[in-house]
């Protein structure tokens, strides 16, 4: 599911506000995993044009820590936080910012989107599907679809 977090800490106006999804490998073996963003699509079903897809994204270590994304370890019975994009919904012309392996700043418009984020380590890749909107009263939400 989903997990929300905000800047400052546990604001409930307006805020940098951002949504990560929890990785859990739940086997026996630890893995070098990777978590990507693979699909993006509009609301009505068509693909969002956005060259960049499939990419990796970072984890909640790795951001916090500038370090570059993309590859990390997933040991039995860990979980890892993948961040999947932020808004700042102080600034009405902001736009979604994707949080994907780069530093760079990717940046998408203001609008409706599902997302496919798939993680690849060992065996078949865990997969979810999210859906990724601003509500009517400037909030970034995300929720599984």
């Amino acid at each position: 599911m989903p997990f929300e977090i905000t800047e400052p800490g546990g604001a409930k106006g307006h805020a940098v506000r951002g949504f990560r999804v929890r990785v859990r490998n739940a086997g026996t073996h630890d893995y070098e995993c990777l978590a990507k963003l693979e699909e993006m699509t509009r609301p009505d079903g068509t693909p969002f044009e956005n060259a960049y897809l499939p990419v990796g994204l970072k984890t909640q270590h790795q951001k916090e820590q500038k370090r570059p994304g993309g590859v990390f370890n997933l040991r039995s019975g860990e979980s890892q936080l993948i961040e999947v994009a932020y808004l700042d919904e102080r600034d009405a012309n902001s736009e979604i910012v994707l949080q994907y392996e780069t530093d760079d700043p990717n940046c998408v418009p203001r609008t409706a989107y599902s997302l496919t984020v798939r993680v690849y380590g060992g065996g078949k890749p865990a997969e979810g599907h999210y859906r990724l909107y601003v509500d009517g009263r400037g909030f970034l939400k995300m929720v599984e679809s």
